[in-house]
């Protein structure tokens, strides 16, 4: 039997991955079951417990490729030759964010599932603790283009970048609950908000 290659595997558990997340989109975290997600990626359900043990372990792969962009879009915005404001920042974060992924209020969703009790919570304090850490960086980087020096920007940023956070998951709520224009409209009132930062 021939080996099966590193990429292969990847690509695999993708098309694993992406499934799942269509059918939580489609469906919602709860009420997917994993006989859903075996029949939308067209695979053997032997085929998915060999990449994952159970839904909460690949709720949590979904859970980890949502963030890892959004921790990669923040990371190059430290270091940009131009540091965008906090406020373009959200607002980059939000608009090269699929639409269907936030229209469907998965990420919501999934933080539900991150509960005192959830079995996502130890995936959700690490992507919390990833987050704050690239948002201290990138606020301190912003601080410093405004005339702060470095050890004053990135003791405040320390301070700052909770909040920034809390920022961010305040649009999903606002989108998930309320829509599309009405959290367009709470962006701008985080751009006054930040005014100031």
């Amino acid at each position: 039997m021939p080996k099966v290659t590193e990429a292969r595997r990847l690509a695999v558990r993708d098309r694993i991955r992406n499934a799942a997340l269509s059918e939580f989109m489609d469906k919602g975290l709860a009420t997917t079951s994993m006989a859903d997600i075996v029949s939308a990626s067209g695979m053997s359900a032997g085929a998915i417990y060999g990449h994952f043990t159970n839904k909460a372990e690949l709720t949590a792969e979904v859970a980890r490729g949502v963030i890892a962009s959004r921790v990669d879009i923040v990371a190059d915005s430290a270091v940009a030759e131009q540091i965008p404001t906090p406020s373009a920042l959200l607002r980059t974060l939000f608009d090269t964010m699929p639409q269907d992924v936030l229209d469907s209020g998965i990420v919501l969703q999934i933080w539900g599932a991150a509960g005192p009790s959830g079995e996502l919570r130890p995936i959700a304090q690490q992507a919390f603790s990833t987050m704050r850490s690239v948002f201290t960086e990138y606020l301190a980087a912003w601080l410093v283009s405004q005339g702060h020096s470095r050890r004053a920007a990135l003791a405040r940023a320390r301070k700052l970048a909770p909040a920034f956070i809390g920022l961010a998951q305040g649009y999903l709520v606002h989108r998930s609950v309320l829509g599309r224009d009405l959290a367009d409209t709470y962006l701008d009132s985080v751009q006054l908000l930040l005014a100031d930062t």
